[in-house]
């Protein structure tokens, strides 16, 4: 690697000490040690201050909602560090979409030349006219940590991962007495969410954003990676996901998520675990959280681009997803 190599400056969000888990952590190490740029990452909220001896090529912006950000203030670095080409990773759902977001979460969004969201229809169109600025699709990919831990090689029962809402305190009462112990956490970060998951057979998630085309939750890579049959919710523009045949289902409601965990019970289990140990290798393969940073800043990096499955398949213009 030599000094000439790209520097990528990831601005995040999570709390506590960086580590493995620490979201795209892991991707842009990987990048690193295959020589196709140096980066850094600080994380302002947890009292870190913005480095000001930095030439990056880029920045990436991770979910900026955290910190009230102050326009001058974020201008005033960015000029001072060469004005690099800023790129925004909004990574929630919003549910509030009647009213405005706050001035102090669409500082880094207004300064970006991108903004890439992985909920888009209302959400994509809100956040478009209040940072005026350019909003892509981007899914939820899988965290490396859950494709690196070591398979369960006797998996039983039902994992229900946590969730909020009242679909989700229904599809529970449905489920009650098929799960296997209370829901699991399911965020990356928690040390045993890849093994809880990889214990089950079944593992189903479920959550609330009917409206937001091409939106599916942290879940449901998480279960993909773990590589086990996978029960969630159908919405609009995740034709490009695999199906059935390979171990993913997705439905309307959660009853019929109920109805769907247990007639994929009273089938072989060798048999669902061969369809899911394909869904695991397709994710493997497409869809990381290394896959999407080549897709959001090869412009900004000479970066390869990621698989055209399904990569490439993914409108760009925002209408397709109202």
């Amino acid at each position: 690697m030599t000094p000439r190599t790209p520097l990528v400056l990831h601005i995040g969000n999570e709390r506590g000490p960086l580590g493995p888990h620490t979201r795209f952590g892991a991707a842009f190490a990987s990048l690193a040690a295959d020589g196709l740029l140096r980066y850094a990452c600080v994380v302002p909220g947890d009292g870190q201050p913005l480095p000001a001896d930095v030439r990056p090529c880029a920045v990436f912006v991770q979910s900026p909602q955290p910190r009230p950000w102050r326009r001058r203030d974020v201008l005033g670095w960015l000029g001072a560090i060469g004005a690099p080409p800023v790129v925004v990773w909004e990574g929630e759902a919003w549910s509030g979409l009647s009213r405005p977001p706050r001035e102090r979460n669409l500082v880094w969004m207004r300064c970006a030349e991108e903004i890439y969201s992985v909920a888009m229809g209302p959400q994509a169109a809100l956040l478009q006219r209040a940072a005026r600025r350019p909003v892509h699709y981007v899914p939820h990919t899988v965290p490396q940590p859950f494709l690196d831990e070591p398979a369960h090689h006797e998996p039983s029962g039902v994992a229900l991962i946590a969730g909020r809402g009242r679909e989700h305190r229904l599809l529970a009462r449905e489920l009650r007495g098929l799960l296997a112990g209370d829901p699991m956490p399911y965020r990356p970060e928690h040390p045993e969410s890849p093994g809880a998951l990889r214990r089950a057979l079944v593992t189903v998630g479920w959550h609330h954003h009917r409206h937001h085309a091409g939106y599916f939750c942290e879940r449901l890579p998480l279960a993909l990676g773990a590589g086990r049959a996978h029960v969630g919710p159908r919405r609009p523009g995740l034709e490009w996901l695999p199906g059935p045949e390979h171990g993913l289902h997705l439905v309307d409601t959660p009853r019929k998520a109920a109805d769907r965990v247990r007639e994929l019970l009273r089938q072989d289990p060798a048999e669902l675990l061969r369809r899911a140990a394909g869904l695991r290798t397709w994710a493997a393969a497409r869809l990381t959280e290394r896959h999407a940073l080549q897709h959001m800043l090869r412009a900004y990096v000479p970066l390869p681009a990621p698989p055209s499955d399904p990569w490439e398949g993914f409108p760009t213009h925002q209408g397709f997803w109202a």
